[in-house]
C-alpha cells in the first residue's frame, strides 16, 4: 500500500482532458445505461420530492428566474464535495438571433450545508476545451463551448456568488454557439454531473438581457470523433479526438493475482511501444485496474504493480529517449462494465495505456 502511496503522491497533475469519449452512437448507448437517472421533457415523471426552485436570482442583471419556466431536463452532481446533493435544472434552450443558443439553467444545493458550485465560463491557461458547461450536437457529432467575450470573460449572466447555502438556488444563463437550423436537440454535459440527453432548442424571441454587450471571441466548436475496436484477447482500442487509450487485458497480460508479466503480454506491449514511437506526446498514462473480487487491501497494490510492471517493459520497448510515464492504480473503483457476470469482471481487469497521437 506505501508503494502505491508514495508513487501516486509523486505522480505529477495532468490537465482534464474533456474530449466527450464513445461518440457518437456508443457515446449514446453508454451515457443512456449510465445515467438513466438522469432526465430530459416529461421523463421526469411525477416525484413528489422532485421540488422546482423557487429562489430568486442571485445575480443582479440575470434575466428573470428561470424557476418561471418548466424543468425540460435535470441532473445530480457526482464529481463535487457536495456529493448527490447537488442539481443543475435545465429550464430552455432557446435560439437567439443566428448565431448563437441561450442555456436557461439553475443549481440548487439540495443538501443542509454550504457548498460549492462551478465559475462562470471564462478563459484559462489550461486545457483549451475545458469549461464547467458545454453542449453536444449528437447530429454533426460537434462540441459546443460556452461562447467568450473578447476579454475572456463569458458570455452569460456571470455569476459572483460560488457557494450556495442549504436549500439555496441559483439563476443563471450561458450562451453557446448555435447549431444549424436542422439541429432540434442537444445534449447537456458539465464537469460535475451527468449529462442531460435531448434537450430540445426551441425557437423563440430574444430577451433583451441575453444580447451580447461588446466584441464576441470566435466561437469555439470542435469535432468529435471516437472509434473504438475490441479484439478477441479482450484488448480494447480508442480513439476520441487527438487521443489514443488501448486497454490491455490483464488476463492476458498476468497470471491469476500476479504482477509480473507473462511470456505472451512482452508481444502485445510491442505493438504499443510502436505506436507510442509514432505519436506527438512525450507523457504517457498507465492505469492499473481490477474487478471487484477480493478487498481493496488486495486490489490496490495488485493494480499498481500491475500498471508499474507494464510501464518498466514498455520503457525498454520504446526507442524514444524524451518519453514520460505516469503510473496509477485504481482498484475496483473505476469499473466499465457490471462486476455481477463473468465476462463484465473479465472487462475490468485491464491495464490502459493514454497519449495523445
Amino acid at each position: 500500500m506505501k508503494k502505491q502511496e508514495s508513487r501516486a503522491g509523486n505522480r505529477p497533475l495532468r490537465p482534464l482532458r474533456t474530449r466527450f469519449p464513445l461518440f457518437p452512437s456508443v457515446l449514446i448507448l453508454v451515457i443512456a445505461l449510465l445515467t438513466s437517472c438522469v432526465t430530459s421533457g416529461d421523463e421526469r415523471g411525477t416525484d413528489e420530492n422532485h421540488e422546482q426552485p423557487t429562489s430568486p436570482p442571485l445575480q443582479s442583471g440575470a434575466p428573470p428566474s428561470p424557476s418561471r419556466n418548466p424543468i425540460v431536463g435535470s441532473t445530480t452532481t457526482t464529481s463535487t464535495a457536495a456529493g448527490d446533493s447537488m442539481r443543475i435544472d435545465i429550464h430552455g434552450l432557446n435560439r437567439q438571433k443566428n448565431t448563437a443558443v441561450v442555456l436557461e439553467l439553475s443549481i440548487r444545493n439540495l443538501g443542509s450545508e454550504e457548498a460549492g458550485i462551478p465559475n462562470p465560463p471564462r478563459e484559462g491557461e489550461g486545457s483549451a476545451d475545458f469549461q464547467p458547461f458545454f453542449l453536444i450536437d449528437g447530429k454533426n457529432r460537434k462540441k459546443h463551448l460556452p461562447m467568450l467575450y473578447a476579454n475572456g470573460e463569458c458570455y452569460c449572466s456571470n455569476w459572483e456568488k460560488l457557494e450556495l447555502d442549504g436549500g439555496e438556488t441559483l439563476s443563471a444563463w450561458v450562451a453557446f454557439p448555435a447549431p444549424p437550423d436542422k439541429v432540434d436537440s442537444m445534449i447537456f454535459g458539465s464537469a460535475i454531473a451527468p449529462p442531460i440527453l435531448d434537450i430540445p432548442v426551441k425557437q423563440r424571441t430574444a430577451r433583451s438581457e441575453h444580447s451580447a454587450t461588446s466584441d464576441l471571441a470566435p466561437s469555439k466548436i470542435w469535432n468529435l470523433r471516437s472509434i473504438e475496436n475490441e479484439l478477441a484477447d479482450g484488448t480494447v482500442r480508442e480513439e476520441t479526438g487527438d487521443e489514443v487509450s488501448i486497454s490491455l487485458s490483464t488476463d492476458v497480460l498476468f497470471d491469476l493475482n500476479e504482477a509480473t508479466l507473462s511470456t505472451t503480454a512482452r508481444e502485445k506491449l510491442k505493438q504499443v511501444a510502436n505506436e507510442i514511437d509514432d505519436a506527438s506526446d512525450s507523457s504517457i498514462k498507465i492505469d492499473g485496474h481490477t474487478d471487484s473480487s477480493g478487498t481493496d487491501s488486495i486490489n490496490n497494490p495488485l493494480s499498481h504493480e500491475r500498471a508499474s510492471a507494464v510501464e518498466e517493459s514498455l520503457a525498454s520497448l520504446v526507442s524514444r529517449s524524451n518519453v514520460e510515464f505516469e503510473v496509477e492504480g485504481h482498484g475496483s473503483d473505476q469499473p466499465i462494465a457490471t462486476n455481477e457476470t463473468k465476462e463484465g469482471r473479465k472487462k475490468n481487469r485491464r491495464v490502459t495505456i493514454t497519449f495523445a497521437r
